[in-house]
């Protein structure tokens, strides 16, 4: 959920977001995804030390309770500003989830770390799969602001991340 298909996903959606639902130039809209990227980007490196200190369940948990939370904004935002705070929430989230799930591969799967980590790329990466249609869907049937409805996909499948996340914590005690 956090790298191949949602990243990847919000990856193709922002610009498209950015320019029918905000109205913005397509440039700026590939900027704005571009920030996006970066940014998620960028905010794993630092996340990956969280992850060692406190742990890949822990920080999967929050890091997909944040990303639950900048779906919400992002759903429901009208404005620019409140939209761009959206963004940069969801890009926290991931960034922090890329870091935990890639702390935790080698504690669940020591003796096969490449194949686990293709694996989970292959399997988010299929993900972008559903991702996109199910969004495309939102604007099916609500049009323009179907483009931040949306992000209700991201509400929901972080949601159940946080479910999942509990509940390997819980049978890790």
């Amino acid at each position: 959920m956090s790298f191949g298909g949602g990243f990847t996903s919000l990856s193709a959606w922002f610009p498209t977001y950015w320019e029918q639902f905000h109205e913005l130039p397509l440039t700026t809209a590939g900027l704005l995804a571009g920030v996006f990227i970066v940014y998620g980007s960028l905010i794993r490196v630092p996340a990956g030390s969280v992850s060692d200190r406190f742990g890949g369940e822990e920080v999967a948990i929050v890091s997909f309770a944040v990303m639950t939370l900048g779906g919400a904004i992002m759903t429901f935002a009208a404005g620019f500003w409140p939209a761009i705070l959206g963004m940069m929430v969801l890009g926290t989230g991931m960034g922090f989830a890329n870091a935990a799930v890639f702390e935790l591969v080698p504690k669940f799967v020591p003796e096969a770390v490449g194949g686990a980590s293709g694996w989970i790329s292959g399997i988010g990466g299929g993900g972008t799969l559903v991702i996109l249609p199910l969004m495309g869907l939102f604007v099916d049937l609500y049009g323009k602001v179907g483009y931040a409805r949306g992000f209700a996909v991201f509400i929901l499948l972080s949601l159940l991340c946080v479910i999942v996340a509990t509940a390997v914590l819980n049978s890790a005690l």
